[in-house]
């Protein structure tokens, strides 16, 4: 994949576009996938961070958009694997918990917040990396941890 350039995979099957073929596909229609130099209108979805299902000409698709960063991350073998599932949620850092989002046994989605833990005065949203139950709340709002203190176990 060349520098700038972004990567889409549809159903497991992979397109590369310059970034000036994404600005022309933007331009006709903001709901519109170009593939293989047909331009598809459909409807589009968000599933998580850039990947999306999309009802083009009555087929479902799943599109994920990766750029020349997950490649690298790829290369290097820094993600994590899918068949590992995340038990518990780490402070990465010293800090104070603000706010605790989620309650036991909630359900809860990849990417979505569970806390707010504040660390040289910012405050650090910390997200579910995965689907899951919160199994048990190990903080409470305002309570000071040290890195690495579990927070939340999850299952």
């Amino acid at each position: 994949m060349q520098n700038g350039n972004l990567k889409v995979i549809v159903d497991d099957q992979e397109f590369e576009f310059t970034p000036a073929q994404i600005e022309a596909i933007r331009g006709q229609d903001p709901e519109a996938v170009l593939l293989e130099n047909v331009l598809f209108r459909g409807q589009t979805q968000k599933v998580s961070d850039r990947t999306y299902k999309t009802e083009a000409d009555g087929l479902t698709y799943t599109v994920k958009i990766r750029n020349r960063w997950d490649e690298i991350l790829d290369k290097l073998d820094m993600r994590k694997s899918g068949s590992q599932k995340q038990t518990q949620l780490k402070a990465p850092m010293p800090g104070l918990v603000l706010k605790i989002s989620v309650q036991e046994g909630q359900e809860v989605n990849e990417n979505e917040s569970a806390l707010i833990l504040e660390a040289m005065k910012m405050e650090n949203i910390l997200k579910i990396s995965q689907a899951c139950v919160i199994k048990k709340i190990r903080v409470k709002e305002g309570e000071a941890v040290e890195k690495g203190q579990v927070l939340l176990e999850l299952e």
